[in-house]
């Protein structure tokens, strides 16, 4: 991601009620242990289960996303911090919860990736661990877009959002006005590809990787079209 946008991140997802889907994750995630979140941006979600007396490992490809994720969990001692590919990342020990959020997977090119994620994550669970995450479907494109368009507009920023279908690929294109001062905006540009998966291929590579499927569930709040998988080693 590129470092001027990962300093922006987070007013770019300021939006989204954390709260409600890190409550929404602890429905699963009830005992203190090790939380390894991938994908973890700039750490907010490792600030709640800080928080709440659990020991955290965050894993992201962006230096700059955890630069800004160190500063926000630097008081703790119960927290590390990698850049890694979440593909293939290893833990030195295995963790009791893994979480992965925001339709990350969508981001992988093809869906040999995801089976690597899969064996990843399995491999890095203990016994009975829980892994959580959420993958988006095409019709979200029909939920957010109108006209190929997403219009955001707040009070400090105003985002554009265009996208184009390359097979299974979307290829979005996003425009993001900072305000700096009262007329003064500054302007970001990011082009993210996300890539549609089925849901019963996920499925059945969770349960060839080993897996028990405890639920495959999507929840209005966050949207009809994403789905939470909440897989059991």
């Amino acid at each position: 991601m590129h470092r001027e946008f990962a300093n922006i991140y987070d007013v770019f997802m300021e939006s989204v009620d954390y709260e409600n889907w890190y409550m929404y994750l602890r429905k699963y995630i009830k005992n203190p242990g090790t939380v390894l979140d991938l994908g973890c941006g700039t750490g907010e979600f490792l600030v709640k289960f800080l928080k709440d007396g659990f020991t955290c490992i965050g894993v992201d490809i962006s230096e700059v996303m955890l630069e800004i994720a160190r500063d926000k969990t630097k008081e703790s001692s119960d927290i590390e911090l990698y850049q890694g590919d979440i593909r293939k990342f290893r833990t030195e020990k295995p963790a009791e919860y893994i979480v992965c959020n925001f339709d990350t997977v969508n981001y992988f090119d093809k869906f040999s990736d995801l089976e690597d994620f899969l064996d990843c994550s399995y491999e890095n669970l203990t016994e009975d661990g829980i892994l959580i995450f959420d993958v988006v479907t095409e019709e979200i494109f029909d939920e957010m877009f109108e006209n190929g368009v997403f219009l955001d507009e707040k009070e400090n920023y105003l985002t554009i959002w265009r996208y184009d279908k390359e097979g299974e690929n979307y290829i979005i294109n996003i425009k993001l006005f900072i305000r700096e001062k009262e007329n003064l905006f500054r302007n970001y540009e990011e082009v993210h590809v996300k890539t549609i998966f089925d849901l019963e291929e996920i499925a059945n590579k969770a349960l060839e990787t080993g897996f028990d499927i405890v639920d495959i569930r999507n929840d209005e709040e966050f949207g009809e079209n994403r789905f939470f998988f909440i897989l059991k080693k």
